[in-house]
């Protein structure tokens, strides 16, 4: 049966790269794997953008174990230019938060409050399981969760915010062929007080449940989320994408759950890369899914 290789990289949009990519070293700990910024435009139509020849300035970067785990792949966009996001949705489904676990959460906070970065402390409890959390954000304000662990940094998960969590588990075991466990009631106190509440399952490819997690989480008020109206250029979280060997095996494994999943292209990513085969679709909330393949040794 296909399934892709690895969770390669969560695209994270900034206005300002050399800020961003400061943020994620300095505070978090991660390290540039250099820069990915295309010498000529493409088409926009995979990041919703049909239309309009698009560019940016990129950077991969990595925890410790380089291109053996995920890497955040910062986006700032040049044409068109990073825009803000709509604060009607700040809710919307979509793609809400990145997981991180450092080494000595009370120094990660003071480098966050050096830097006047929200601090919101609290305890997530996911069935019978509690543990501390701090919330924060990067620059763009996307929304960073941190668990301290004795490991040094580590890039953990992607929280994905959904309207429906048994289409969503559906979506991802049955088009993707993740494995799940079972879904356990979630929510974050602080101050006694309960903050956020809802269900998650966390899913992830198999083999890999200690390497890289998605957290699919549905809401209590799911039924009252806006709809995302966010675009490839849009701050903050825009696409996750996966390793597969063959692009075009992915795409006719692919199309037997989303028929309409337009066909693979070739994406340019920059001088001293080759082009690398990509296929763009969207989950079952309209998240952006990329399988790609070419430039990833692991």
């Amino acid at each position: 049966m296909f399934s892709a290789r690895y969770f390669a990289h969560a695209n994270v949009n900034t206005v300002d790269l050399d800020r961003a990519t400061d943020f994620y070293e300095s505070v978090l700990g991660l390290h540039s794997l250099g820069p990915t910024t295309p010498d000529q435009g493409q088409d926009g139509a995979p990041f919703g953008l049909a239309g309009t020849e698009v560019s940016w300035r990129g950077c991969f970067l990595a925890d410790e174990r380089d291109l053996r785990s995920p890497v955040v792949d910062l986006l700032e966009w040049t044409a068109p230019p990073t825009a803000q996001p709509d604060p009607a949705e700040a809710d919307a489904p979509g793609l809400q938060g990145l997981g991180f676990a450092v080494a000595d959460l009370e120094a990660t906070i003071g480098r966050l409050e050096e830097r006047g970065l929200p601090v919101r402390r609290g305890t997530l409890v996911q069935g019978d399981a509690r543990s501390e959390v701090v919330l924060t954000t990067d620059i763009d304000g996307t929304r960073i969760e941190l668990a301290q662990r004795a490991v040094a940094p580590r890039y953990e998960s992607i929280r994905l915010v959904t309207r429906d969590l048994p289409a969503a588990v559906a979506f991802y075991r049955d088009a993707l062929h993740f494995d799940h466990d079972e879904p356990v009631d979630h929510r974050i106190e602080q101050a006694g007080a309960t903050v956020e509440a809802g269900r998650v399952v966390r899913a992830y490819l198999p083999g890999q449940r200690e390497k890289f997690s998605l957290l699919l989480t549905e809401p209590e008020n799911a039924a009252t989320l806006p709809k995302s109206t966010r675009l490839g250029n849009t701050a903050r979280l825009y696409r996750m994408a996966l390793l597969v060997d063959d692009v075009q095996e992915a795409y006719a494994d692919l199309r037997t759950h989303v028929p309409d999943a337009a066909p693979p292209i070739a994406a340019h990513v920059g001088a001293g890369h080759q082009d690398v085969p990509a296929l763009f679709f969207r989950d079952a909330d309209g998240v952006v899914v990329e399988y790609l393949v070419g430039m990833w040794s692991r």
